[in-house]
């Protein structure tokens, strides 16, 4: 359990069962098809995503999945997009939304969440880059608008044209950021 004003990721995440977990490689995408059973037409749709480092990961025994609750959040990346920015909007092409009429709209992760050059731990279970997506709809023909979500962690995985390193180190392009 975390202390002071630093979350265990459990906090930080809202809870495990409120959230996909994903492991990718960083080049690697994922597409979801939503099907609203309705005309979704009227809604906007978008997506962002920020990138935190956590201490420690460990997996359930019973099914492989990650168990967040002794892992704490110990920073953010700073310069996860190249251009300083902390928080990345995912592009628009990323969200096929030509078939809302009939309810139906896909979702791709983006490639490349955590920067281009941010280093990764080959096999890391210590110092783990996980990026927070939320793909977000938001009902404009009701008033006031309704607003909806589904929140995705995505356990950054190393991959052989990725520079292999601590994520928490000084020099590492993606700019750690220390929670105190």
């Amino acid at each position: 359990m975390a202390s002071g004003r630093v979350l265990d990721a459990k906090q930080f995440l809202g809870g495990s069962d409120n959230v996909l977990n994903l492991e990718l490689l960083p080049e690697q995408t994922r597409s979801f098809t939503y099907d609203f059973d309705a005309n979704v037409s009227t809604y906007n749709f978008s997506a962002e995503y920020s990138t935190v480092l956590i201490d420690t990961l460990t997996y359930s025994v019973a099914d492989g999945t990650p168990n967040y609750a002794s892992s704490n959040v110990i920073g953010y990346f700073a310069n996860i997009d190249g251009a300083g920015n902390s928080v990345s909007t995912v592009p628009s092409d990323h969200i096929d939304d030509t078939n809302a009429a009939t309810g139906v709209v896909v979702f791709t992760v983006p490639a490349n969440r955590y920067g281009n050059n941010g280093f990764i731990t080959p096999s890391a279970r210590t110092n783990v880059v996980l990026t927070i997506l939320e793909f977000k709809w938001t009902n404009t023909a009701t008033t006031p608008n309704t607003v909806d979500s589904h929140r995705f962690t995505i356990v950054e995985r190393y991959s052989p044209d990725r520079t292999p390193g601590d994520p928490s180190a000084v020099g590492n392009p993606a700019e750690f950021v220390t929670i105190s």
